[in-house]
């Protein structure tokens, strides 16, 4: 009876985790993205442009900052994943680790997140069958 594991909950995991770094990625080059786009506005000048290209490049600062904080997350997401398959005695640990850093990861994804509610929960109250 020890070779139990939360499949369900394992699954709902690694997805939510693939779902919050590729949303994080995603935030991350849009943010790269507005830097650049209003670094190369600033350069032309002109009424206006100057506060334009300044709130681009803050606002591309903060999706960048935002993109690389939801990779991280779901990257620990993964991990706390993997750790509930391979040690599932600690389900309850690795459940609220995927729970707090899903719900942390609110710039990431929002399929992300909603998967990682959930597994994370089903990773809490699961227990082997005996």
């Amino acid at each position: 009876m020890g070779d139990q594991k939360p499949i369900g909950a394992v699954v709902l995991s690694l997805l939510a985790g693939i779902f919050i770094v590729i949303g994080g990625g995603v935030r991350l080059a849009v943010g790269a993205l507005m830097g650049r786009y209003g670094a190369s506005r600033g350069m032309m000048g002109g009424f206006g442009f100057g506060l334009f290209a300044r709130t681009l490049r803050g606002l591309g600062i903060g999706f960048r900052l935002t993109g690389l904080l939801a990779m991280v997350f779901g990257v620990i997401v993964i991990v706390a994943a993997l750790l509930l398959y391979f040690h599932p005695s600690g389900h309850v640990a690795w459940g609220v680790l995927i729970l707090i850093f899903s719900i942390l990861s609110i710039f990431g994804s929002f399929i992300g997140i909603v998967l990682g509610i959930i597994g994370g929960i089903f990773a809490i109250i699961w227990h082997p069958h005996t």
